[in-house]
C-alpha cells in the first residue's frame, strides 16, 4: 500500500470489510466528497466515537484516536510527509505487535504532532481542519488532516436503528464495537445494509 502511494502518488480511500456504503460516499454534496475535491487535505478520517454516539462539540476537534477503518489519503499532495508518517506508524507496529495497526497509527500520530520544528525527528506540523495551528510554517512542511462528517459516515458506537433517523444522514455504517461475524451481521442488518446472499458464502 505504501509503495503504491509513494510510487504512483495516487489518492486512495481505504475501507474495512465491515464498513458498508448505503449510497455513493464520494458525492460532492457530502463532507468526504467535497473535502477530497477541495485538494486541501493529506488525510480525511472517520471519527472514533463512544456509545451512544456522536457529540456535537467533538466534530472537527483534534482527537486522541481516530478510526482508520475508512479514510482517505493523498499520495500526490505531499508524498514526502505521507511516506514519513506511514513509515513511523509501521515502526510502531513492529515494536508493538500486540496492538492493531489502527492503535499504532494514531498513537504514532499523537506523538509526532507534539514535535516542534526545532525538535529532533520533526518532519511536519500537523494542522487539523480549520484550526490556527501551523501559522508561519511553510505549506510544504504541514500535514493537513480533518474528520469527515460523523453523522454521514457512522461509527458502530451508534445503534444502527438510530443511524437511520435524524440527525443522522447515513451514507455508510461501520460495524464496530462488536466482534465476530454474527454480531457484525446483526448490526448491518439493523442498518438495512446486510445482503442475505452474503450469508450463504
Amino acid at each position: 500500500m505504501l509503495y503504491v502511494l509513494v510510487e504512483a502518488q495516487l489518492d486512495v480511500v481505504f475501507s474495512d470489510s465491515d464498513s458498508v456504503f448505503k449510497s455513493d460516499p464520494f458525492l460532492p454534496s457530502l463532507s468526504l466528497g467535497s473535502m477530497m475535491r477541495s485538494g486541501k487535505y493529506d488525510m480525511i478520517y472517520g471519527r472514533k466515537v463512544k456509545p451512544p454516539g456522536v457529540k456535537k462539540d467533538e466534530y472537527h476537534q483534534e482527537p486522541i484516536k481516530g478510526n482508520t477503518g475508512f479514510y482517505y489519503v493523498s499520495g500526490g499532495r505531499k508524498p514526502r510527509i505521507m511516506q514519513h508518517m506511514f513509515n513511523v506508524s509501521i515502526h510502531w507496529c513492529d515494536n508493538r505487535p500486540g496492538l492493531d495497526d489502527q492503535e499504532n497509527f494514531w498513537d504514532a500520530l499523537v506523538v509526532e504532532r507534539k514535535r516542534k520544528p526545532k525538535d529532533k525527528g520533526f518532519f511536519a506540523c500537523f494542522h487539523h481542519c480549520d484550526s490556527s495551528q501551523c501559522s508561519g510554517i511553510e505549506a510544504e512542511k504541514v500535514f493537513d488532516y480533518c474528520d469527515m462528517n460523523p453523522w454521514e459516515y457512522i461509527d458502530g458506537a451508534v445503534d444502527p436503528r438510530l443511524g437511520l433517523q435524524e440527525p443522522y444522514h447515513m451514507v455508510s455504517y461501520h460495524a464496530t464495537w462488536v466482534i465476530g461475524k454474527e454480531a457484525k451481521q446483526k448490526k448491518l442488518k439493523g442498518a438495512g445494509l446486510w445482503n442475505p446472499v452474503c450469508g450463504k458464502t
